[in-house]
This record gives C-alpha cells, structure tokens and sequence, in this order.
C-alpha cells in the first residue's frame, strides 16, 4: 500500500470516529433537549418548552443528516412468509409483492356490514388470531403449499 494510500485510509478513519462522536454528543443533547423541553410543558411554561423542541428539531436533523435516512424495520413474521413463497416471487417479480400486499390489506381490512361488492374488503372479518395464522403461515404443508385438510378444528 503507499503512503497516500495510508494517509487517504488514516484521513477516512478519523472522519468516521469524529462523525461517531458527534452522532453520540447529539444523542446527549437530544435527550437533554427532550428533558427541558417536557419539563417546561409540565410547569406550563409554553415559550421555554418552544425553544427547546426548536432546538429537538434542530438536534434531529442535524443526526439525520450525519447519520442518513434509517431504512424501514421489516416484520419478520412478514419477511418469513415472503422467505417461504421464493420461487412465487422470483417468478412474479415486484408484481408477486403486489399481490401479497393487497391481498394482506384486503384480508385486514375492518368489516364493513353495509359495504358493496365493489369496495375493498367488502364485508370480510377477519380476526387476529386467523391473521396471525395467514403471516406464519399455519395451514401449510412443510413446502409453503396450502393444506387445505380441515378435519383438524382448533
């Protein structure tokens, strides 16, 4: 390795474990910030409580900026059952996503008595307990294949 190449590596480094520091002193602030901030809401103190989620909003962005946009947590009931239906959504594509995303709305949609055909989840319940069951993927054989034996009642 040559020496600029050192010294472009050393420079890196050091960029990073200043941006750590910083990240970790925002943190500090924020949450001082967060504590004065609910203090003077507590004693009714609207101006000071102002100023302090001024500076919470100032903080926070000032840690998005260093830290960038956080990518969405993923549930892994969710991530299993896609893992499960792989050939589904090789075949498919983002169109297989799709799918699985609007028949999941339809399923969880609230019941709606007097709905028309024509509306989302026109008329469906569905509990949390047969919803929880659908995510898992309960009623599947060990291949993600639907078992349709229901002389098994739970």
């Amino acid at each position: 390795m040559s020496y600029q190449q050192e010294i472009a590596n050393w420079r890196q480094q050091r960029r990073q474990q200043e941006a750590q520091a910083r990240v970790n002193e925002l943190r500090q602030e924020h949450n001082q910030a967060l504590r004065e901030r609910d203090y003077a809401i507590s004693n009714n103190d609207l101006e000071s409580a102002a100023a302090a989620d001024d500076q919470c909003q100032y903080l926070e962005n000032e840690f998005r900026q260093l830290v960038g946009p956080q990518q969405p947590q993923v549930d892994p009931r969710m991530a299993e059952f896609v893992r499960r239906r792989t050939p589904f959504v090789e075949r498919h594509g983002q169109a297989a996503y799709q799918a699985m995303d609007m028949a999941h709305r339809y399923a969880t949609a609230p019941h709606d008595p007097n709905a028309n055909p024509s509306t989302v989840a026109a008329g469906t319940r569905y509990d949390n307990i047969h919803k929880d069951d659908w995510v898992r993927g309960k009623g599947e054989s060990a291949e993600g294949k639907p078992n349709f034996d229901h002389s098994k009642k739970r």
